[in-house]
């Protein structure tokens, strides 16, 4: 798979499984790559390959560490963040 196709995909999974919107998928792939110093299209890779669809042997194992921590701290920092935006609608 090449490593743009890895990014959209990575970006729908994002989306449509940690219920981020689009902007919030594309900063935590950016997010990432700027921690890791590497690319978003690989960060992209590595996710979509060895963390959602468990392919064995991977070549970077902390690589794969470091996005799977990122991935558990999602759904505190997204419902965190609902509940804010939803408290200031109702403060309003």
């Amino acid at each position: 798979m090449k490593r743009a196709t890895c990014v959209q995909q990575a970006r729908h999974v994002l989306v449509e499984s940690f219920g981020l919107s689009i902007n919030e998928a594309d900063l935590v792939l950016q997010t990432l790559s700027t921690q890791r110093n590497t690319s978003v299209a690989e960060i992209a890779y590595v996710f979509v390959h060895h963390v959602w669809q468990g392919e064995p042997d991977p070549v970077d194992h902390s690589l794969v560490r470091a996005v799977e921590k990122q991935l558990r701290q999602l759904p505190i920092e997204v419902d965190q963040s609902h509940l804010e935006s939803e408290h200031s609608r109702t403060a309003s």
